[in-house]
């Protein structure tokens, strides 16, 4: 499974950041660079989060 993102603002930020909390949590997630500071806070945080080219 892979999951995704469109608009990177406080909801995508707080589901992702929900996500990635649970133990052994690996599913590859991919956030629109809209809100480049957010996408780009959760990239850096998470391994596995990475920023759609658009």
């Amino acid at each position: 499974m892979r999951l995704g993102f469109v608009g990177t603002g406080a909801l995508s930020s707080a589901i992702v950041t929900g996500l990635k909390s649970l133990p052994g949590e690996t599913t590859p997630v991919v956030v629109s660079p809209r809100n480049e500071e957010i996408a780009a806070e959760l990239a850096r945080r998470y391994p596995d989060v990475r920023i759609a080219a658009d």
